[in-house]
């Protein structure tokens, strides 16, 4: 009896042994197929965010290309951007970021004033032995407004602004400069008024002026490598008239800023002109030259020497507020001693300790060479003006046709060439004063054929 209860009790265990076994191994088998079903989930989760991951980085590796050769095409185009615009402005034009007054052009890149309706700055390479396009022709220009969405409406100026106004419309970069361009756009692109044209003193813009564009255009040939110009005007102090009473007060006044405006859009008349010129080093890409000039909005005398106008690139920064080409003026160093000869100043934010050492490499401004100084002779000279051109200068300033007359009969009497502007300045002023003449004599006409009225 013993027996036979003790053989249920083992029987009973075994059954429930096996019972278990067979609950934990289905339980096993499930939660390893749970498993599984979650692992191969979580794989093809993996894969798929891998796969979205190559895809967004060869999407990143696309655009950076892009960015790459755009900024490479960029750099092609415009290879002043290697040296610096103003103020370092090349950083945002090579990421296309630039703000809403700079503006890239075929051949140019210009900033606007938006307040006083003209560039600011307008910068420009010229390169070597290149021949002019017969195709180009200025004839097939025009000065116009700006194209939509460069400057907006309200402040541009106006082909109005300027007629009648006594200044010429004067290009910051020479049409000149584009004779050799490979199409006829990229010359017409320098008559936008607000991106590349101020009032100008029209013997200044005729004359001295034009000479020292005509300078300019040569340089690349004598140098053997491209040159690099950042042209603009500015509005610089003169007398004093306005003083306060007070004579402290007055002696803190070293000087007023007056010009005129012109046109309903008030155009400002800049006082100065200036031009900033890096010339390459054929020989020496690590070592260009640099000069600047900066002339007064008004008559020079021809036979003024051009380095009379050459000043420190520093004081014109000043007068500017701009800095100039500054990735071909920065150098880093250690020592301020290393560069104490050549360097202008330190860069900003650069100070160094007494003992003229620095904790870690700074940046310093390094005073280039002067152009002039490299040039044969070490001279910055313009071409002789053209005799006839004084001539045109008083044929355009005069009030009447007997004086007009009279300087014509001087140039003929000189027994120089008339060149082709002289002519035509003549033959203008003959016109309008015939019309002038006739519109008078039309007007006593018809005064006399009106009928008196008798009270």
């Amino acid at each position: 009896m013993r027996r036979l209860a003790l053989a249920s009790i083992i029987s009973g265990v075994v059954t429930g042994v096996a019972a278990t076994t067979y609950v934990y191994e289905g339980l096993v088998q499930k939660n390893f197929e749970t498993h599984s079903i979650a692992l191969k989930k979580a794989e093809r989760e993996t894969l798929n965010l891998s796969e979205e991951i190559q895809k967004k980085e060869q999407h990143f590796i696309e655009q950076y290309n892009v960015e790459i050769e755009r900024e490479k095409k960029l750099r092609e185009q415009h290879p002043i951007l290697n040296f610096g615009l103003p103020n370092s402005y090349e950083n945002y034009v090579l990421k296309e970021d630039t703000p809403p007054t700079i503006h890239v052009f075929r051949k140019y890149i210009s900033e606007v004033d938006f307040a006083k309706k003209t560039p600011k700055w307008v910068a420009n390479t010229i390169y070597p032995k290149q021949p002019n396009n017969p195709d180009i022709n200025r004839k097939n220009s025009e000065f116009k407004q700006d194209p939509d969405g460069s400057v907006p409406v309200p402040f541009r100026s106006s082909n109005d602004d300027y007629w009648n106004s006594g200044y010429h419309r004067g290009h910051m970069i020479p049409a000149g400069d584009l004779y050799t361009a490979d199409v006829q756009l990229s010359l017409d692109e320098t008559f936008y008024l607000t991106n590349n044209i101020v009032p100008q003193n029209g013997r200044n813009n005729s004359g001295y002026w034009r000479r020292l564009e005509q300078f300019v255009r040569k340089l690349p040939s004598q140098t053997g490598a491209p040159v690099h110009v950042i042209t603009g005007p500015l509005y610089l102090p003169s007398g004093k008239e306005n003083l306060p009473e007070d004579p402290k007060r007055r002696s803190k006044v070293t000087g007023e800023v007056r010009y005129p405006v012109i046109g309903e859009n008030q155009v400002h008349v800049p006082t100065h002109l200036f031009k900033v010129i890096l010339a390459e080093n054929s020989s020496n890409q690590n070592d260009p030259s640099l000069t600047a000039f900066l002339i007064p909005n008004e008559p020079v005398p021809s036979d003024t020497p051009l380095r009379q106008f050459e000043v420190d690139v520093k004081k014109l920064e000043k007068l500017s507020g701009l800095l100039f080409f500054q990735r071909a003026r920065l150098v880093t160093a250690r020592n301020v001693d290393v560069v104490e000869k050549d360097s202008d100043s330190y860069a900003p934010n650069t100070q160094p300790t007494e003992d003229h050492s620095l904790s870690s490499p700074q940046q310093f401004i390094l005073r280039l060479p002067s152009v002039c100084d490299r040039l044969p002779g070490g001279k910055c000279q313009l071409s002789k003006e053209d005799p006839s051109l004084e001539y045109m200068f008083e044929i355009n300033d005069a009030t009447t046709v007997e004086e007009v007359d009279k300087i014509w009969k001087e140039h003929q009497d000189a027994k120089i060439d008339v060149h082709d502007w002289t002519k035509s300045a003549y033959e203008r002023k003959k016109e309008y004063f015939d019309r002038k003449a006739k519109e008078k004599l039309a007007l006593v006409s018809n005064e006399a054929s009106s009928p008196t009225i008798q009270s």
